[in-house]
C-alpha cells in the first residue's frame, strides 16, 4: 500500500472508531514542515461545507501535545480560550462554537516527531478518557505503520537505484569491450580490408551509442532539476514523424520489421519543440523495433480527436504485463532487470517521452492485452489555437544528419588554436582539423596557450573546459583580457563533455561564441570553425535550409 493510501485509511478509521466529524493526519519525516502531508477525513454532515485546513494551521497545537507525548483533549471552551485559536478557528468553527478537540503525537521508535493525528467535533457527546486511550492506540499503531512503509518505500528505492547501477555498468562496458576489441584489431593489421571498414563501423556505432546512454541520463538530470527548456515555435506532427522513421528505419530494416505510417497532414498543427518531439517519437518507435519479433510490422499514425492531436505506435512485439503497467513511465524501471534480459537499455526512455509530453500540454499512455499480445502507446497534444491553412512550419529535427561531404568545407589559410590536457582528444581535434586544410596548432593548458597566442594570434580558438590548474573558463577570460590587436576578439569555441543547460550559459557568458559537446562529428567541428571563420559552410539541415541539429549540436550564441 502506499503512503499515500495509508494515511487515507488511517484517518478515515480514526474518525469513524472515535465518532467524529472530522480527522486529520498531518504528517512529516524530514523534519521539514513545509512539505507535510496533510490527510483529512470527513463526516457526510461536515463536508459538504467544510475547507482543508492548511498544514501550517495549529502548529502551537500540534507543539504542546508532542510535548505531552501523550493523546489529549481540550473542551470547546478550553480550545477557544488557546493562542492559536484565532489562527486555527475561522477553519473549524462550523457548529456556533468550537468543536471538542483530541489529539495525539505520531512519534517513530526513536522518539523522532512525526506528525499528528488529531480529531473534532464529536457526532454524539463529548470525547471521553476512553475516546483518548483508542486515539493514542491509533497514532502508535499508525506511527509504527508509517516507518514500516518509510522502510520499505526506502529498500524498493535501493533495489531501483542498485539494478540501475548494474545495468548502467553494463550497458557502457558492452560497447567499450566492441570499441577496444576492434580497435586492438586493427592496430593488429591482420584484417582484410573488408574486416577493416567493418571494424569502423561497429566502433562508430558503440561510440554513438554510448553517447545516446550519456545524452538520456543528462535529459534526465534535467528533469529531475526542472532544468528541461523547450524552444516553442509553430510545427506539423506529421514531418516530425517522418524526420524520426527515417532515422529508426536502418534498425527495423535489421529486423525486417516494416513500418505502416498513416499520417494525417492536416491533424498535426500543433505549438512546441520539434527536436523535443521527435525525441519523443524516435524513443517510441526505437522501443517497438526493440521488442518487435523478426519480420514483425509496427503501425504508426497521427489522426485528429477532437481539439488534439493523436500519434499513435502500435507493434505485434511482447506486449506489456499487467503488473508492470503502472510503472511502464517510471525512471528507472525495466520489464527484466535481471543478467538475463534479451533487451538492453536504461530504462529512461519512456520516462523522458511522458515528461516533454506533459511539459507541451499533452498526455501519454499505453496500451497491452499483456505479455505476447504486443503494445499501443498514444501520445495527444492539443492543437494548435490558430494554423494558417498550409503555413505549419516544417520542424528542425534532432536527428544525426549525415556529414556534408569534404569538400563543402574548406579552411585553408585558417588559423586555430586547439587547447585540451588530454593528449589523444588534443591529437584527434588537430587531425580532423588538419584533413578540412586547417594550419592547426595544439596546447596542452591556459599558460601554454597564452603563450602561443603571444606569437601568433589565431583565428579560431578551441578549448576544452575541465583542465587543471587553469580550466578554459579562466584562458577565455584571459583572452577576453586581451587588446584587440593581441587577439582579444578571437572567436572562440568551448569543446567540453559538460552538456548540461547551465554549463552552456556559463561558457556562453565567459566568453566563447559557441559551447560544442563532446563527442562531436568531423563534419560538424569543421562547420563550426568555419562559420566562426566568417566561412559559414555549415551543412544544410534536412529541409535544405541549414538548421539541422546533429546529435550532439554545436550551440552559438544568442
Amino acid at each position: 500500500m502506499s503512503m499515500e493510501k495509508m494515511l487515507q485509511v488511517i484517518t478515515d478509521t480514526a474518525r469513524e472508531i472515535i465518532g467524529a466529524h472530522r480527522a486529520t493526519a498531518v504528517t512529516t519525516w524530514d523534519q521539514n514542515w513545509a512539505r507535510c502531508k496533510t490527510t483529512l477525513s470527513l463526516s457526510p454532515e461536515f463536508g459538504p461545507r467544510r475547507p482543508l485546513l492548511s498544514p501550517s494551521s495549529g502548529c502551537e497545537l500540534h507543539t504542546l501535545w508532542l510535548a505531552l507525548g501523550r493523546a489529549g483533549r481540550l473542551s470547546s471552551a478550553e480550545l477557544l480560550a488557546h493562542p492559536a485559536w484565532h489562527t486555527l478557528g475561522p477553519s473549524l468553527c462550523d457548529f456556533g462554537q468550537p468543536p471538542d478537540w483530541l489529539a495525539a503525537p505520531l512519534t517513530g521508535r526513536d522518539g523522532r516527531d512525526m506528525g499528528l493525528l488529531h480529531v473534532c467535533g464529536k457526532c454524539q457527546g463529548d470525547f471521553t478518557s476512553e475516546d483518548e486511550a483508542v486515539l493514542l492506540q491509533l497514532a502508535q499503531m499508525a506511527s509504527i505503520a508509517i516507518e514500516n512503509t518509510l522502510n520499505s518505500e526506502a529498500r524498493e528505492a535501493n533495489r531501483i537505484k542498485d539494478e540501475f547501477l548494474a545495468t548502467l555498468s553494463h550497458e557502457l562496458r558492452t560497447p567499450l569491450t566492441a570499441m577496444l576489441g576492434w580497435t586492438q584489431l586493427l592496430r593488429s593489421g591482420a584484417l582484410t580490408a573488408d574486416e577493416e571498414v567493418r571494424g569502423l563501423e561497429i566502433i562508430e556505432r558503440n561510440v554513438l551509442a554510448q553517447a545516446k546512454l550519456i545524452d538520456d541520463l543528462l535529459d534526465v538530470s534535467r528533469i529531475v532539476t526542472g532544468k528541461l527548456r523547450l524552444n516553442v515555435r509553430p510545427l506539423s506532427l506529421a514531418s516530425v514523424i517522418e524526420a524520426a522513421l527515417d532515422v529508426v528505419r536502418p534498425a527495423a530494416d535489421a529486423k525486417a520489421v516494416r513500418f505502416e505510417p498513416l499520417l494525417d497532414e492536416r491533424a498535426g498543427h500543433v505549438t512546441g519543440d520539434p527536436d523535443r518531439l521527435q525525441q519523443v517519437v524516435w524513443n517510441l518507435l526505437v522501443n517497438a523495433v526493440k521488442f518487435s519479433p523478426v519480420g514483425g510490422k509496427i503501425r504508426v499514425s497521427l489522426t485528429r480527436q477532437g481539439s488534439r492531436s493523436q500519434i499513435e505506435v502500435a507493434d505485434e512485439g511482447e506486449g506489456i504485463d499487467s503488473d508492470i503497467m503502472p510503472h511502464i513511465f517510471d525512471r528507472f524501471r525495466q520489464a527484466d532487470s535481471s543478467t538475463r534480459r534479451s533487451h538492453g537499455g536504461l530504462g529512461l526512455g519512456l520516462a523522458i517521452v511522458r515528461h516533454v509530453v506533459e511539459l507541451h500540454g499533452g498526455s501519454v499512455r499505453a496500451e497491452s492485452l499483456g505479455a505476447g499480445h504486443g503494445a499501443t502507446f498514444v501520445v495527444e497534444l492539443p492543437l494548435s489555437a490558430v494554423v494558417a491553412e498550409g503555413h505549419a512550419q516544417r520542424p528542425d529535427t534532432s536527428a544525426p544528419r549525415a556529414a556534408a561531404p569534404r569538400s563543402e568545407i574548406d579552411l585553408s589559410g585558417v588559423r586555430v588554436l586547439v587547447v585540451d590536457d588530454e593528449p589523444d582528444g588534443r591529437e584527434a581535434i588537430a587531425k580532423v582539423l588538419s584533413v578540412y586544410h586547417a594550419q592547426v596548432a595544439t596546447a596542452s593548458s591556459a599558460r601554454e596557450a597564452l603563450a602561443l597566442f603571444a606569437q601568433a594570434r589565431p583565428d579560431v580558438l578551441i578549448s576544452d573546459i575541465g583542465m587543471p590548474e587553469e580550466d578554459g573558463y579562466d584562458l577565455i577570460r584571459r583572452v577576453r583580457d586581451l587588446a584587440p590587436a593581441e587577439g582579444g576578439r578571437v572567436p572562440a569555441m568551448a569543446l567540453t563533455a559538460f552538456a548540461r543547460e547551465e554549463d552552456r550559459l556559463r561558457a556562453i557568458e565567459a566568453g566563447f561564441q559557441v559551447h560544442a559537446i563532446k563527442p562531436v562529428q568531423p563534419a560538424e567541428l569543421a562547420a563550426g570553425v568555419a562559420k566562426l571563420a566568417g566561412r559559414d559552410a555549415s551543412p544544410s539541415g534536412p529541409n535544405g535550409d541549414g538548421h539541422g541539429v546533429s546529435a550532439n549540436p554545436l550551440i552559438m550564441a544568442g
